[in-house]
């Protein structure tokens, strides 16, 4: 019987992805990745605090609409085989509380963006954490894209918002 598995080309001793960009193992092949924040507008900005996290500039006092766009945005890449049992979790988003702060009293998930909305759905794991759960059954090979959001809320005021790039490399093959 023979057994077949993938080949990790990211781990070679050679580097297969362009310098500045990530090498992303997938089934059956690679990506070269390499995530950029979003273009500032007006008085909004935002800085790469890590090769896979943008932040934004703090905003002025005055400016509401600022405010309202995404205070961070990470970026996440998961490599799924063909034809994937569902549903199944593959996401998680959470908050933090710093201690002796107090973190946010409600949080609300949501899909906000991407070009497969219908294959996910948004789901409450308990009071601080969110799953993204693929409910469609993926043939490969495609490449998804869905942008998950999580809203922060002190006694029902919006406070800020984060939102996790999430990129899905479907192999051809179901290993």
């Amino acid at each position: 019987m023979s057994h077949i598995s993938d080949v990790d080309e990211c781990v070679g001793l050679q580097p297969v992805c362009p310098q500045g960009t990530t090498c992303i193992n997938t089934g059956g092949s690679f990506q070269c990745v390499s995530p950029e924040c979003p273009e500032g507008s007006g008085n909004v900005s935002y800085v790469k605090t890590s090769p896979f996290q943008c932040e934004r500039n703090p905003c002025p006092m005055d400016s509401r609409p600022c405010r309202h766009l995404p205070k961070t945005i990470s970026f996440h890449y998961l490599s799924l085989p063909s034809n994937l049992k569902t549903p199944i979790t593959l996401f998680r988003m959470a908050t933090a509380s710093a201690p002796g702060r107090a973190g946010p009293n409600s949080l609300r998930f949501g899909i906000v963006g991407g070009n497969s909305r219908g294959h996910f759905v948004m789901q409450r794991s308990d009071r601080q954490t969110g799953e993204l759960i693929l409910v469609q059954t993926l043939a490969g090979p495609q490449t998804l894209e869905v942008d998950v959001d999580m809203s922060e809320y002190l006694d029902r005021s919006f406070q800020a918002n984060h939102v996790s790039k999430v990129t899905i490399f479907v192999s051809p093959y179901d290993f």
